[in-house]
């Protein structure tokens, strides 16, 4: 299982783990920029550091699937 997890990271280091580079990384910042903004938003309503965190994570952790479900693999 490690080892699994360390060729995925070094293929997408090497940018060889998308067939669409572009795609996959506009989708990651989707991802990264949603979170940030629930973060934020959640830390304007007045809820702790933590819990923002916990809470943009989980939606963010949450959403990927749903971004990613439309790209290739190599």
């Amino acid at each position: 299982m490690f080892e699994m997890a360390l060729s995925s990271m070094s293929a997408f280091l090497r940018g060889r783990l998308f067939a669409n580079n572009g795609k996959a990384f506009s989708q990651i910042a989707v991802g990264m920029a949603s979170s940030a903004l629930l973060f934020l938003a959640a830390c304007k309503l007045g809820v702790s550091l933590w819990g923002a965190g916990a809470l943009a994570g989980f939606v963010g952790g949450a959403l990927q699937p749903f971004l990613f479900k439309n790209l290739k693999y190599r």
